[in-house]
């Protein structure tokens, strides 16, 4: 039997090399996420910190194991040692997809969702994750993307975007034209998908809600999906700008200061499973529709680009 150890608390993977060095010496051991140790176990507590952070009464296992599942963070001897937070991420998806497919949850408002006769990035993204052999599945309950007739797309690909929905209806649920967004929460609960794309908050900014506050509902969406699956990798966007000034005057830039506070958001955690994408880069007024708020082909393309250029260093996919 391979002798491992387990830690049950995301927040001390930080700390990982220190209780490696402690318990095994500094002999190459590797670090891969995985599950529960069933068997004959003996249990410790460590007490940490990390970024100020306080890291209380986690628990390390050691001990040997018939079967694994996928809930902890196992010194193992498959990868590198874990260095950084990219290191984190990479170890965590790299475990996930050697389990099975790597659950992805895309998750927002009519960028996510797709409208006029356009399907969302999502189309584009999960030809690119195709393109270079990830091993991932899309999850969530929404299917299909509308046009303005309401018509279904063609392209169909499992999502939790919802046309017209805000920051704080994925914290209570709302229903609308769009499908019954049931929250993030029970979302979390019902698909646990490994890694969440989330591009979210612009309809908060135009329902004219102070930034600040649109900011708040946003992390308190991050928060709930921590605290449903802590292990969760969350791939965030800094919004693309919007180049109208509807539905009020100085909305493009409002917009462009929740971008601001999305990048400043990601910063301020430091969270090895907080990535941050940079969709607004380069993101032109030619890649809008007619509204210049909703991206074109073009646009779309741009945005699944900017999401694979984080998520593809990560999973670390091998292309055909």
């Amino acid at each position: 039997m391979k002798s491992l150890t387990v830690i049950n608390n995301r927040r001390c993977i930080a700390v990982l090399q220190l209780l490696v060095i402690s318990l095994y010496g500094c002999d190459g051991q590797k670090l891969i996420l995985t599950g529960p140790v069933d068997g004959t176990v003996e249990s410790s507590t460590t007490t940490s910190s990390i970024s100020d952070e306080s890291v209380t009464e986690s628990t390390v296992v050691i001990g040997s194991a018939e079967s694994i599942a996928v809930n902890d963070v196992v010194v193992s001897d498959t990868l590198d040692n874990v260095t950084s937070n990219d290191d984190m991420a990479i170890a965590y998806i790299a475990d996930r997809a050697a389990l099975g497919p790597v659950k992805i949850m895309a998750v927002g408002d009519s960028i996510t969702h797709g409208v006029d006769s356009v399907p969302s990035y999502r189309q584009e993204f999960t030809a690119l994750l195709q393109a270079a052999s990830c091993n991932f599945t899309m999850v969530g309950s929404q299917l299909t993307s509308e046009n303005t007739n309401g018509d279904s797309q063609a392209y169909i690909g499992a999502h939790e975007g919802y046309s017209g929905h805000r920051a704080d209806h994925f914290l209570t649920g709302h229903v609308s034209s769009s499908g019954s967004n049931p929250g993030i929460r029970v979302s979390m609960e019902t698909y646990t998908p490994d890694v969440v794309l989330l591009h979210l908050g612009s309809n908060d900014v135009a329902h004219e809600q102070d930034v600040s506050n649109a900011l708040t509902d946003l992390e308190n969406v991050l928060n709930a999906i921590y605290e449903v699956k802590p292990e969760s990798l969350v791939l965030i966007a800094n919004v693309i700008p919007w180049f109208s000034d509807h539905p009020y005057p100085g909305v493009n830039a409002d917009i462009g200061r929740l971008g601001d506070g999305v990048q400043h958001l990601v910063n301020e955690r430091s969270d090895p499973f907080l990535k941050l994408v940079d969709v607004r880069s380069g993101f032109t007024e030619s890649m809008m529709l007619n509204d210049l708020i909703h991206p074109n082909a073009r646009g779309e393309s741009h945005i699944a680009d900017a999401f694979m250029d984080i998520y593809q260093p990560i999973a670390n996919c091998q292309s055909l």
